[in-house]
């Protein structure tokens, strides 16, 4: 089978201020200087006809909420494209699903200094093209601002802490890629210890680098790690309007029976900032 997909995902987002889902790594700001409300919505799409066809659709939300020294923020996207794929064998073609998930956060901080938060946050990624019908995380930790320029809107910053992973393994039951007369176990648990480095530059006071690695390491399997790293590049049109484009890895070193390593999304972005 021979899978035709469009070269670049194009999709208009309506976002805030932080990257939109399925990013996999947060990009968290400093201490909260005032009290703000926040509510965003995200839409896109894709279409490709010809001798390639295909169409994509993006839709999510995002609401943030600083009070004082403490911030919530939540965010969720759906990502949906179908694709015509071709038989190689009997040159035959249908449209299938080529891209089918479901990311969202919720996240609570709270800076007890300008440049120290403790944080708690819960993760829930469904791709069955990944092989997870369910992975939730739960996320505790500690967040460090190592530099900050606020004339020139500069930051460094890190994250360390502990990543409890629940995934529900797809298909059910899960087959043995080694025995095909087994089945595996549909619930996994990871214990894992995680850090994260963040870097925000600005400059021209119209162009945003934002970029942030994440690193989750098993401690009971260290062969078991994780990798996501998710960066964000825009110009601002005006104060309520940016264009952008935005790269996210996800790298899992013993993926589901069944799946790959590596995902990776391209977007091209149109954000409006609403609130």
């Amino acid at each position: 089978m021979r899978r035709s997909f469009p070269f670049f995902l194009f999709a208009l987002f309506v976002s805030g201020s932080t990257l939109a889902q399925p990013a996999p790594a947060e990009l968290t700001k400093e201490a909260p200087s005032e009290d703000t409300t926040s509510w965003d919505i995200v839409a896109g799409g894709t279409a490709v006809t010809g001798n390639t066809k295909s169409f994509g659709l993006t839709a999510g939300t995002q609401f943030s909420l600083v009070r004082n020294k403490h911030r919530f923020e939540a965010n969720s996207m759906f990502i949906y494209t179908r694709a015509r794929v071709v038989d190689d064998a009997t040159g035959d073609s249908d449209m299938q699903d080529t891209a089918r998930n479901w990311n969202s956060l919720a996240r609570y901080e709270y800076f007890f200094r300008k440049r120290d938060a403790a944080f708690i946050g819960v993760r829930h990624r469904w791709d069955t093209f990944a092989g997870l019908d369910t992975r939730l995380q739960v996320q505790p930790g500690y967040l460090r601002v190592f530099h900050e320029n606020e004339e020139l809107a500069r930051r460094f910053w890190g994250e360390v802490g502990y990543d409890f992973t629940w995934d529900n393994r797809f298909p059910n039951p899960l087959p043995d890629p080694n025995d095909p007369t087994r089945t595996l176990s549909d619930n996994v648990f990871v214990h894992a210890a995680r850090v994260f480095l963040g870097w925000d530059f600005k400059f021209e006071d119209k162009f945003r680098i934002l970029t942030g690695l994440e690193g989750l390491l098993n401690v009971a399997e260290p062969e078991d790690f994780r990798l996501n790293w998710n960066t964000r590049i825009t110009a601002a049109l005006n104060k309520r309007i940016e264009i952008g484009v935005q790269y996210l890895l996800m790298w899992d070193n013993v993926p589901v029976p069944g799946a790959k390593k590596l995902d990776t999304y391209f977007l091209g972005n149109l954000i409006v900032h609403i609130l």
